[in-house]
């Protein structure tokens, strides 16, 4: 295990485009951006990247406003945030590269897929796509409204809901831990105004995007996903044609529940890419 001091230990801050951000990097080989998902930072691939690391250059980076990376002056926006994200990428050297994004990172993992030509193949973890079929939790859905929002984020970002929401989130609940618990809560916790926005990140996003994503792309689902659930996932193969594995006895965080296998999968994908 990686507590969120470790973590933070083995990262480095760079200015990327006069914006502070911080990342995780390690391994050596093809590059992989890791793009977490809402209210988290790149703490929540702590288990996976250094199982990635073995076979690739792992690069987990801090969203702009979460954990430890400044926000950007134009807010938390698909767009920006997209080109960001390439732009850390060119400054450290990977012209071509593949993306792992989940949840809400999913969304701005295919935006970039769809956007950047050095994008070579794109894999998602419960992406949180636009569907009727999306099973939110309440708080996410009442933050959607930006003046309740902020009152909502203001009593909910304290360690005990933190607690709640992570165990929600898994299929196993004992696998949310105290150093668990923290590290989500210090992603977070100067973090208001790109949480609230992250909320509201679905409206921008265009399903008919995705068919401008022309690289291998894959989808890795929890079947016990409550927060998006596996229905989303197939409307998304039956609209794309992708590859979908499906993690029997696993929740909406797949990359913290089940590390191994959701590498294994990964490094048969990327393996196959053209880079």
């Amino acid at each position: 295990m990686v507590s969120w001091a470790e973590h933070v230990g083995m990262g480095l801050r760079r200015a990327v485009g006069g914006v502070e951000t911080f990342s995780v990097e390690a391994g050596e080989g093809r590059p992989v951006l890791l793009i977490h998902g809402w209210a988290s930072s790149s703490f929540s691939w702590r288990r996976l990247l250094p199982l990635l690391a073995e076979r690739f250059r792992a690069v987990a980076v801090d969203l702009p406003g979460f954990g430890l990376s400044k926000p950007l002056k134009g807010g938390f926006r698909l767009g920006p945030v997209s080109a960001h994200l390439s732009s850390l990428m060119q400054s450290l050297g990977h012209e071509r590269y593949a993306v792992v994004g989940h949840s809400m990172g999913g969304l701005i993992a295919s935006h970039l897929a769809a956007s950047d030509p050095g994008v070579a193949g794109l894999a998602l973890i419960s992406p949180s796509f636009p569907s009727e079929g999306a099973g939110r939790p309440i708080y996410a859905r009442l933050g959607e409204n930006r003046a309740l929002g902020g009152l909502l984020l203001r009593f909910l970002v304290r360690r005990w809901f933190i607690r709640r929401a992570l165990r929600g989130a898994c299929y196993r609940a004992d696998i949310v831990d105290a150093e668990m618990v923290e590290g989500y809560f210090r992603s977070v916790e100067g973090a208001r105004d790109p949480l609230l926005a992250g909320l509201t990140l679905r409206e921008e996003f265009s399903m008919d995007s995705l068919e401008r994503i022309a690289v291998p792309a894959l989808l890795v689902w929890g079947e016990a996903d409550v927060w998006v659930p596996l229905r989303v996932g197939r409307e998304v193969v039956g609209r794309t044609g992708w590859r979908l594995e499906v993690l029997p006895e696993t929740g909406h965080l797949a990359q913290e529940e089940r590390p191994a296998e959701v590498f294994r999968i990964l490094e048969g994908f990327l393996g196959e890419l053209s880079w």
